[in-house]
C-alpha cells in the first residue's frame, strides 16, 4: 500500500510555523528601500550586479520596481485588491536607459472571498509585438469551489489549460458532520496522463483542535488556512474492489512554548507495516526562532518494537531570527548513510542597521554553506542607498496582524510563496514583516 506522503520540511518551516504573539508593533514611520545596490562576491571582490529602484502606492505597497542590470532595465508594475493581494503584474523592458519601455509579460489573478489569500484564477500573457496584443500562455489555472449552507468547502476542482480549454487535474471532496458542522472525511484526487482519477490523500474520522471548514488544499497545508487537525485515519481505496482500506493513524498534539507560541508534534503510525513518521516544530525565543524536524522509523531489527535508533530518514531545519524580526540564519541537517547527523545546507544573513532610519536594514551580507569545505562563504550583498518614509505599516501589504496566522513568505509583489525564492523575499510573522534576499 502507498504511504501518506509528508510535506517537504523546507515548505513546512515556512508555511506551518504559527506567528508569535510577542511580535513588536511596527514603528509609526516605516522606512523602506528606495534605491538598493545588489553585489555578488567572487575571489575576494564584491561586484555590482544590479540596482533596484522602488515606488510605492498610498497604502505602502510596491507599485513599481525597476531592476537596472546595465544593458537593460526590467520594470514590474503592480496593482492590488483591498486585502493587499496582487491583482495585476505587468512586466516591461527598456534597452535605452529607461527612456522607453516595451511590454513583455503580464499576470492577472483573482481571489476567494471567504479565504482572501487563496488564488482562484491565474492567467499569464506574453506580448506579441507583431500583433500588438497579449497572448495567453499555458501558465494559468482555475479553482472552482463548492460550499454548503454553512459555508464549509464540500468540493474543489483545479483545472489547467489543455487543447484550448481548462481541464480538471485535481479535485477535493469533503464530507461534514451535520451536527458539529466539522469535516469528517477528506479526499484528494489527481488525474493521470491517461485521464484516470486516482486518490492521493484520503483521511477519515477527522477530529479537530480547530477548524473553519475551509479544506482547500492537501493535508500538508491545512494549518496555512486555519485548520488544526487533532487526529484522523489514513485510508486508500482499492482500485479493483472499490473498498476502503485503512493503513495509518495521524495524531497531533499542540502546546504553547514559554514564549506564547504554538508548537506541535505530528505522529503517523502505519498499520500495514510497523513504521512511524514524526513531524514537529518548537520555538527558541520570543523573536520566533524555531526548529522543525521530520523523521521515519522502521522495525529494522524485526523485534516488533520501534526505537529511536531505527531511524531510516531524518531531517531538521533551524531558523534564527533577531530582535528586528529578520532571519539571520537558516540551517538544515540530515541523517547520512553512516547514521550520523550532518549539516546539508545553510544561509546566513549579516545585517547592518541604520539608527537614523528607525533601525531599517542598511546592508545585509548573505553567505551560503559550502558542504565540501564545511564553512560559510559570502555570495551576495544588498546595500540600501536611500529610503522612502512610509507612515503606513507594511502589514497593510500582506493583511492585518493576526497572532494566530502562520508564518508566510512573499515576493516583492506581495505574492505568497511556498518557500523562499531567489531574489528578495518578504517574511511575515503576525504584525512583523522583514525583507531578506536569497
Amino acid at each position: 500500500m502507498k504511504h501518506f506522503t509528508p510535506v517537504s520540511l523546507t515548505i513546512l518551516t515556512l508555511c506551518l510555523a504559527s506567528a508569535h504573539a510577542g511580535a513588536q508593533t511596527a514603528a509609526t514611520a516605516t522606512f523602506r528601500p528606495h534605491v538598493q545596490k545588489i553585489y555578488s562576491y567572487e575571489n575576494g571582490t564584491w561586484s555590482e550586479e544590479s540596482t533596484y529602484t522602488y515606488q510605492y502606492d498610498q497604502a505602502g505597497r510596491v507599485a513599481c520596481l525597476d531592476i537596472d542590470e546595465g544593458d537593460c532595465i526590467q520594470r514590474t508594475e503592480s496593482t492590488y485588491d483591498a486585502n493587499g493581494k496582487l491583482l495585476t503584474e505587468v512586466n516591461s523592458v527598456s534597452v535605452d536607459g529607461g527612456v522607453t519601455f516595451k511590454p513583455d509579460s503580464k499576470r492577472v489573478q483573482t481571489y476567494d472571498k471567504v479565504l482572501p489569500q487563496l488564488t482562484l484564477t491565474k492567467d499569464r500573457y506574453t506580448w506579441s509585438e507583431d500583433d500588438s496584443e497579449w497572448i495567453a500562455t499555458y501558465d494559468a489555472f482555475r479553482r472552482d469551489i463548492t460550499r454548503d449552507a454553512d459555508g464549509n468547502v464540500t468540493g474543489l476542482t483545479l483545472s489547467v489549460p489543455y487543447m484550448g480549454e481548462f481541464d480538471a487535474t485535481q479535485r477535493i471532496t469533503n464530507t461534514f458532520n451535520p451536527a458539529t458542522k466539522q469535516a469528517t472525511t477528506f479526499r484528494f484526487e489527481e488525474k493521470d496522463e491517461n485521464g484516470e482519477w486516482s486518490t492521493s490523500q484520503y483521511l477519515r474520522n477527522l477530529v479537530w483542535e480547530q477548524t473553519n471548514g475551509q479544506l482547500v488544499d492537501q493535508f500538508d497545508n491545512w494549518r496555512e488556512y486555519g485548520n488544526l487537525l487533532k487526529s484522523g485515519t489514513i485510508s486508500e481505496v482499492d482500485e479493483t474492489t472499490g473498498e476502503t482500506v485503512d493503513f495509518g493513524k495521524i495524531e497531533i498534539t499542540y502546546s504553547h512554548s514559554a514564549y506564547d507560541q504554538t508548537e506541535f508534534r505530528e505522529e503517523i503510525n502505519y498499520t500495514d507495516e510497523l513504521s512511524r513518521s514524526v513531524t514537529g516544530l518548537y520555538y527558541h525565543d520570543l523573536y520566533g526562532s524555531y526548529t522543525s524536524y521530520y523523521y521515519d522509523l522502521e522495525d529494522v531489527n524485526g523485534d516488533g518494537v520501534l526505537s529511536n535508533n531505527e531511524k531510516t530518514y531524518e531531517e531538521s531545519a533551524i531558523v534564527s531570527i533577531d530582535e528586528h524580526g529578520n532571519v539571520t540564519k537558516e540551517e538544515g541537517y540530515m541523517l547520512n548513510d553512516e547514521g550520523t547527523t550532518e549539516q546539508s545546507y545553510g544561509t546566513k544573513y549579516a545585517y547592518t542597521y541604520d539608527p537614523a532610519h528607525s533601525d531599517a536594514a542598511k546592508e545585509v551580507v548573505i553567505s551560503e554553506y559550502d558542504y565540501d569545505a564545511g564553512e560559510y562563504n559570502p555570495t551576495m550583498k544588498i546595500v540600501t542607498e536611500s529610503f522612502t518614509d512610509k507612515t503606513t505599516s507594511i502589514s497593510s501589504v500582506l493583511g492585518s496582524d493576526n497572532s494566530g496566522e502562520p508564518t508566510a513568505v512573499y515576493n516583492l509583489q506581495g505574492m505568497k510563496l511556498n518557500r523562499m525564492g531567489n531574489g528578495i523575499n518578504i517574511f511575515r510573522r503576525g504584525g512583523k514583516t522583514v525583507k531578506v534576499l536569497k
